[in-house]
């Protein structure tokens, strides 16, 4: 396979997969597209919710700049981050939602706190403890780099643990 082509094969979803305005551009919802021990943590954090019950959907990995510019053009409900400035966009966060009986459960916060401490029993940053913008469905690792180290074109060592 072409390595450079590989993102066309990346798995996306349209808008309102999930019951909520998400914009008009795809979102990539591949695992494949996060940097590989931050994918490690998400894919654990998934087997951890499902051993306790639980269903969860990624809704959004990767995230284009162009993507984040839409959210951006949206309003503060969608993000505070303009193009470049999310981590979704150096493929360190990710965005899940519990489903049940097939439908996403965007307002059962106890739900979502039972989602979140497992993901930060894994050492992920958790948006459920945001008050502003208050964002359960986000979770994120940086190995320790800030935004600016990231727009800077540092980027953590996939083998950091």
């Amino acid at each position: 396979s072409d390595a450079l082509h590989v993102w066309k094969k990346w798995e996306t979803v349209e808008n309102y997969t999930f019951g909520k305005n998400r914009g008009n551009l795809q979102m990539i919802t591949d695992l494949h597209a996060l940097h590989p021990y931050f994918r490690d943590r998400i894919n654990q954090l998934i087997n951890n919710c499902r051993k306790k019950g639980i269903e969860v959907a990624i809704v959004e990995s990767y995230r284009t700049k162009a993507k984040q510019a839409e959210y951006f053009g949206m309003g503060r409900k969608y993000t505070r981050s303009a193009g470049g400035k999310s981590k979704h966009q150096y493929g360190l966060a990710c965005d899940l939602v519990p489903i049940i009986d097939g439908v996403a459960q965007w307002d059962n916060k106890a739900l979502w706190r039972k989602v979140g401490i497992e993901g930060e029993k894994l050492g992920l940053r958790w948006g459920g403890r945001w008050r502003t913008p208050y964002d359960p469905a986000h979770f994120e690792w940086t190995g320790g780099l800030a935004t600016a180290d990231l727009v800077a074109g540092m980027y953590p060592k996939p083998t950091v643990m």
